[in-house]
């Protein structure tokens, strides 16, 4: 897609400059995992919304894993 989306496995990150940005990534990545072929479920519980980078480089490796 972008150098804004990074996937691996199953885990997927998307980055944005701003609000209105990351909306329109987040929509446009989930609706592509939605879709076929792939029909991956995005399951929010285990998402982390509008985080910075220090704390994504904060988390437990339990969360990268």
């Amino acid at each position: 897609m972008d150098d804004r989306v990074v996937h691996r496995g199953d885990l997927v990150l998307v980055m944005g400059e701003g609000e209105e940005d990351l909306l329109k990534w987040r929509m446009a990545v989930i609706f592509a995992l939605q879709t076929k072929p792939w029909l991956r479920e995005v399951d929010l519980w285990k998402s982390f919304v509008n985080i910075g980078l220090d704390e994504l480089e904060g988390l437990n490796e339990y969360w990268l894993d």
